[in-house]
């Protein structure tokens, strides 16, 4: 079954706002990456839909450390 579509205009997604945090460290040959997705998940509302009743990516903190041994 190719090229059939469902058109879905029964369910509207409200607005949210999405916001990520990130910062780079340098320290000698080590580099340290911390980013944050959604950081404002709860206060506007528990979460969020991508389309009709998918969820959005929960609140995730990612934490990457680069620790280069040669020059």
């Amino acid at each position: 079954v190719t090229q059939q579509f469902y058109v879905q205009d029964t369910f509207e997604s409200p607005n949210y706002l999405i916001a990520d945090l990130f910062a780079n460290l340098r320290i000698n040959k080590t580099i340290l990456t911390v980013k944050m997705n959604n950081v404002l998940q709860g206060l506007q509302a528990p979460g969020y839909l991508v389309g009709g009743y998918y969820p959005g990516q929960p609140r995730i903190l990612d934490i990457v450390v680069h620790w280069y041994f040669y020059d």
